[in-house]
């Protein structure tokens, strides 16, 4: 075996922590994205991730606590280049629309296999009652980002055909997940299913744009 090709054996210098443990996740990513949960396995991560079983365990002593690694990783970085597209958005333009042409924009810097990961995610927590805990932190977290651009559409008047901010901010949920998962199984419809979803929403976003003054009330 050529040298520079060995497993590296036992816990790397400190300046390589952070990135051996960056290396391990991308690796666990792939594995999980690819081959889901159950097939996954440490020695298959650690394999890919060009160290040794022994060497990984000093990261991630068992499964759960690897895939919930790459979880979070993945979430916040992924809502992270999200945020920071719609950044480039005038804010009276952002509303549900924006924020779907936005992550579809984004989408196209994020590597395949954390869309994966992140669309199939939910399915494996609810399979696996140990990873069930994330199910709550990814609602929270989609809840939070997709409220900060539904929220000041809704109070403006945007998006009259709501009755309350709640359901605004549900229905954008909803709309945008199914959206998600087939845009990854069909790619080659992204501008069809694009434009279903902006029908959708065009319904509801009419009206003379007259503030709202409470979050319930029409």
């Amino acid at each position: 075996m050529n040298a520079d090709k060995r497993p590296r054996l036992g816990r790397p210098p400190a300046a390589d922590s952070a990135r051996r443990r960056s290396d391990i996740i991308a690796a666990a990513r792939r594995r999980f994205a690819d081959s889901g949960y159950s097939a996954t396995t440490l020695s298959g991560v650690a394999q890919d991730a060009g160290i040794t079983l022994s060497a990984l365990y000093h990261y991630f002593e068992e499964k759960p606590a690897l895939f919930e690694a790459v979880f979070y990783d993945t979430i916040e970085d992924t809502w992270g280049q999200i945020r920071a597209a719609l950044d480039g958005v005038a804010p009276e333009e952002r509303g549900p629309v924006a924020l779907i042409e936005v992550i579809l924009s984004a989408s196209a810097g994020i590597e395949r296999s954390s869309i994966v990961f992140l669309t199939t995610a939910p399915l494996e927590a609810a399979r696996h009652p140990e990873l069930e805990h994330l199910l709550e932190h990814r609602a929270k977290m989609q809840e939070a980002q997709i409220r900060a651009v539904i929220e000041p559409a809704f109070r403006s008047g945007r998006l009259p055909g709501f009755p309350d901010l709640e359901t605004a901010v549900t229905a954008t949920r909803i709309v945008m997940m199914g959206w998600g998962l087939e845009n990854l199984v069909q790619e080659s419809e992204r501008g069809r299913l694009l434009a279903a979803a902006r029908a959708i929403f065009n319904q509801f976003d009419r009206g003379d744009r007259a503030p709202r003054q409470g979050g319930t009330a029409r």
